[in-house]
């Protein structure tokens, strides 16, 4: 059986002139056009600093002027094929970083506690390099998170295309009430 790639694809407009660019580049290294592309935002992101987020040990920060850490640096210790373990750490650190509905999404399951609490960690021992240790950060059942994962989402486009403002427990409710929670959850 072949081994699937593990790659994404990213489809983008650049001018005639970056697409040259972009082929010297790679001919000249002696590289494919998207090694090459790779090799540049990897670059790109071990150069720009941000604001620190939430959560990072001091003693990571840049110590001239304004404390900064660099991008590059933040996303290798906190990124994870896992997408929603990643949005959930992103949440904690920099909630700015996520989209409107995975904002809802993640903050619904830090709302939630009572339904979401667990025994694994969101940090593992990469992160944690990075990342201090709060008590601040919960434990999360990472595995209900994932089970409930769809109908989070659905929750979130319910409050984003209704004037009601239910909570996470009253939308369960009432989709249970009217039948539809059973269907949901047969394709889960």
């Amino acid at each position: 059986m072949a081994n699937r790639s593990k790659k994404t694809v990213l489809s983008v407009r650049v001018s005639g002139y970056a697409k040259s660019c972009l082929d010297v580049l790679a001919a000249i290294e002696q590289k494919s056009l998207p090694d090459a592309i790779e090799g540049l935002l990897e670059h790109a992101f071990d150069r720009k600093s941000i604001a620190p987020p939430a959560f990072i040990r001091q003693d990571k920060l840049s110590k001239q002027g304004e404390p900064r850490i660099l991008l590059g640096e933040l996303m290798r210790a906190v990124w994870t094929e896992d997408s929603e373990l990643f949005k959930l750490r992103l949440h904690l650190i920099e909630p700015a970083a996520l989209n409107d509905r995975d904002q809802v999404v993640t903050g619904t399951v830090f709302k939630n506690l009572d339904i979401f609490a667990g025994d694994d960690d969101l940090f593992d021992k990469r992160a944690r390099e990075l990342v201090v240790d709060s008590p601040a950060i919960p434990k999360l059942s990472l595995s209900l998170v994932s089970i409930y994962w769809p109908l989070l989402n659905d929750y979130a486009r319910f409050l984003a295309n209704n004037s009601l403002n239910l909570s996470f427990p009253d939308y369960v409710d009432m989709l249970r009430k009217s039948g539809e929670l059973d269907e949901i959850f047969e394709v889960l």
